[in-house]
């Protein structure tokens, strides 16, 4: 018979979480969870904690000489709650970008100031950042509520599409200096590495 796996940290944290669930459960001492936590299999009850304190999923105090340890399902909902409207906020908050941008679009069109094109990228540029550090952060609410992951996927998707329309425009200004200016394709690249854009500008795929 093989060795038997040790326990992962987040297998260890589930266990000690369990202690808190007991119906009789209501305060603890730190000695007191490590004996239950050991009886559960977890040898570095104390270390466990800690990461449990340090993540706000477990509530500690001192009292006298001695800290006690709780947790709350109301207090957990409340925090994780604020966390969502958090989280959404942000979401509202990149909407109200792309939506700023694409109303902006037939504007790039006209525009015949390369100062004026190269801030549109640079604005463009910051938006993908903000919708990728959006989706990064977001992403831990999966296994608390799917149906919010699934929200934060759409609007992801389609903040992507926002960002591909910027860059589509950008072709269709080049396809205008083309016509409009007799340039050629040398000669457009020439405009567009003066203004800082890659030559292999393309559109982006979103995350799966």
């Amino acid at each position: 018979m093989g060795k038997q796996r040790g326990l992962s940290l987040a297998e260890k944290r589930e266990k000690v979480l369990s202690v808190f669930a007991a119906p009789d459960a209501l305060f603890f001492t730190e000695k007191e969870i490590e004996q239950l936590a050991a009886k559960k299999g977890v040898r570095d009850g104390k270390d466990v904690l800690k990461t449990l304190v340090d993540d706000d999923l477990v509530s500690a105090d001192k009292v006298g000489i001695s800290r006690f340890f709780w947790r709350l399902a109301s207090e957990e909902a409340n925090k994780l709650n604020q966390k969502k409207k958090d989280c959404d906020q942000r979401i509202s908050r990149a909407q109200e970008l792309q939506a700023f941008h694409q109303a902006e679009t037939e504007e790039l069109q006209e525009q015949r100031s390369g100062e004026a094109r190269a801030e549109r990228l640079a604005e463009l540029a910051e938006l993908k950042e903000k919708l990728a550090a959006l989706e990064a952060e977001c992403f831990q609410f999966a296994a608390v509520d799917p149906e919010q992951l699934e929200h934060i996927r759409k609007t992801c998707a389609v903040s992507y599409a926002a960002a591909n329309r910027w860059t589509d425009n950008i072709f269709q200004v080049q396809d205008f200096m083309k016509k409009k200016f007799q340039m050629d394709r040398s000669a457009i690249a020439g405009v567009m590495k003066s203004l800082e854009i890659p030559a292999d500008l393309d559109n982006i795929d979103p995350p799966q």
